[in-house]
């Protein structure tokens, strides 16, 4: 577990919100934010379909990292409410996923399988020990107020007291790209959408007319 020093990276007050750590009594809580904002808003997951049973199986994989420590989420000070979270996972070669049984979800994370094949970071960089921000979520009351933006200067900073070496993100927007190259990510690779393929290989998952230039995946570097 991350030490207490490295805690005061990342946890206090800003504007009207307090950042902390994520801890067990607030699982419960951070799923369903996770369930109710991410997965039915983030433009890959909207593009899929959100279903009960999709957000669920997301939600396995997330459990499963939250024990780490290294998760956290900002609180709306005067309300208690949760206004945003920081998914964060260690990824070592011997990561590995719990098993989904949701079409969506077993896209949703192929895709990011793909994209970081394309990457693939271990053998270009020699890394395969690195944090992964695995996903950013805020509530839609609380959006465009740099939320985000925050999660990624405070978790840098905790990173680097936490002596890590590498942090790695994919990102599905030009919003998230523009603020990962503005703390100093490099682009690793792109998938654009109409190039993803089902599980044949050969069937695009979405339909053209539904996508946007907008719609791509990219994996973004940072050296910390």
């Amino acid at each position: 577990m991350p030490s207490e020093e490295s805690y005061k990276q990342i946890e206090g007050e800003w504007k009207d919100f307090r950042f902390r750590r994520v801890l067990p009594a607030d699982y419960e809580a951070v799923l369903d934010h996770i369930a109710q904002n991410y997965v039915r808003d983030e433009l890959t997951c909207k593009l899929l379909g959100w279903t009960e049973e999709f957000a669920a199986d997301v939600n396995k994989v997330v459990a499963q990292f939250l024990p780490e420590g290294l998760s956290f989420i900002a609180e709306h000070i005067p309300t208690g409410k949760i206004a945003g979270a920081r998914i964060t996972l260690h990824h070592t070669p011997e990561t590995k996923f719990v098993s989904l049984t949701n079409r969506n979800a077993k896209l949703f994370f192929k895709l990011v399988n793909d994209v970081e094949e394309l990457a693939d970071v271990t053998n270009k960089h020699g890394i395969d020990n690195y944090i992964e921000f695995f996903m950013a979520s805020t509530s839609r009351d609380f959006r465009g107020q740099g939320l985000v933006g925050e999660f990624y200067n405070r978790s840098i900073n905790f990173l680097k007291a936490e002596g890590f070496k590498h942090a790695l993100v994919v990102v599905t927007s030009p919003h998230t790209k523009a603020a990962t190259l503005k703390r100093g990510f490099e682009q690793q690779s792109r998938l654009d959408y109409d190039k993803f393929m089902d599980f044949d290989g050969k069937t695009p998952v979405f339909k053209k007319e539904d996508l946007t230039p907008e719609d791509f995946a990219l994996v973004m570097l940072k050296t910390l």
